[in-house]
């Protein structure tokens, strides 16, 4: 079992983002791949699957993920980048095979630039960025 994070651009996303700019701009491994049905990209820090974000408090079961700060300001950069060209995507950061429900929120793209470099991306939540509908997350 392992973290995946996960980043699907809006069908109607004003631009595509291919993985090697998401890469050159936030210093991530970023590989194409096809998330439940949709193209996608996957983010690591040395290639792989996602766990290497994770600090050695990180515990599956949790309801935010524990990742190491040093990883932050990367993770923080591929989020403004995306927010910045794509203006509208979705991310999610869980645990293959874990059971844990997903839930979507709907959030701007400051708030969530901040809840990464806040170290709170929650765990299995679909974070929908730049969509935000009257009555969520700014």
């Amino acid at each position: 079992m392992c973290l995946e994070i996960v980043v699907t651009l809006a069908a109607d996303a004003e631009t595509s983002v291919s993985a090697r700019s998401l890469a050159g701009q936030s210093g991530l491994v970023v590989k194409d791949q096809v998330f439940e049905g949709k193209k996608s990209l996957q983010l690591s820090r040395a290639g792989g699957c996602s766990c290497d974000f994770l600090s050695d408090a990180a515990d599956f079961d949790a309801e935010h993920w524990a990742l190491e700060p040093e990883a932050l300001p990367a993770f923080g950069a591929a989020a403004a980048h995306l927010a910045r060209v794509a203006k509208r995507f979705s991310v999610v950061a869980h645990w293959l095979g874990g059971d844990r429900p997903r839930r979507s929120v709907h959030i701007g793209a400051a708030a969530f630039e901040r809840l990464v470099l806040d170290n709170r991306v929650g765990n299995n939540v679909l974070y929908h960025v730049g969509q935000c509908r009257q009555g969520t997350a700014e």
